[in-house]
């Protein structure tokens, strides 16, 4: 498969379209919105998206645009009501854990320049893309960087962009998410992407159980992101009874 050549033998094309362009005023960011299979949800499954330069992303003047290149991305479907309970992610407090090889199926994706502060916990790191499978989201490697839980909103996108780091790493020290619980109403946390800083206001803190997923694939037509990690250690159970969820709502966009 490919933009020149077209469809293969067992191919299946979504429908694709319209497509919506906005510039945020003309500085930028650009983003494209692409509606899918006719705006019907799609079935579980994996799907290629094809950008193609080569064949017809042309400006009003018929000039190719990104230099004629084609561009691809491979993205899973999975509908997130069969996920059963929020990511594990924290670790034994003061305890090494050793850690298994990260499999290649369950690597983690590069955002790029996606970097997350909150200013009042003196917190700032990267931004990883952790995929979805169909048993959930696996934080195990994720050390000091912040996860990006695929099958949510993007980051900076409209909806819930559900962010999740550890409260404690596998070396056993605290991690990007510890002080989590100390965050109040009308505290700020800021995404980073592009050039563009992207502010939201927390609006709720509050403590869950484990198996309480109405948070993670709760909708929104807004900009929310949701922040989740665990909290209350168990020794007997050597897990964590509790799982910690801030959210926080956009209340501007400015360049850096």
């Amino acid at each position: 498969l490919s933009c020149a050549a077209g469809l293969n033998g067992d191919d299946v094309q979504v429908p694709t379209g319209p497509v919506t362009y906005g510039n945020s005023g003309g500085g930028g960011p650009f983003v494209a919105t692409v509606r899918l299979n006719s705006g019907t949800a799609l079935p579980n499954g994996t799907y290629r998206l094809y950008v193609c330069g080569t064949t017809s992303i042309v400006d009003l003047a018929g000039n190719p645009l990104n230099g004629g290149a084609d561009d691809q991305r491979t993205f899973n479907v999975l509908v997130l009501g069969a996920v059963k309970h929020n990511p594990q992610t924290g670790f034994a407090p003061g305890v090494v854990t050793l850690l298994p090889e990260q499999p290649a199926e369950k690597a983690y994706t590069d955002l790029g320049s996606l970097w997350i502060e909150i200013p009042s916990l003196s917190m700032k790191t990267g931004i990883t893309g952790v995929p979805l499978k169909p048993d959930g989201w696996d934080v195990t490697w994720l050390h000091w960087q912040v996860g990006w839980l695929e099958g949510t909103a993007y980051p900076t996108w409209e909806g819930n962009t559900v962010l999740t780091a550890h409260g404690y790493t596998a070396d056993g020290e605290a991690g990007p998410f510890a002080r989590l619980k100390d965050l109040s109403y009308g505290q700020m946390v800021v995404i980073h992407l592009g050039g563009m800083k992207y502010t939201y206001a927390v609006r709720t803190n509050l403590l869950i159980s484990p198996e309480n997923t109405y948070w993670l694939t709760r909708h929104e037509e807004l900009d929310w992101i949701t922040l989740i990690t665990c909290q209350q250690y168990d020794d007997k159970t050597q897990s964590y009874r509790y799982r910690r969820v801030v959210r926080a709502v956009l209340v501007s966009v400015e360049q850096e």
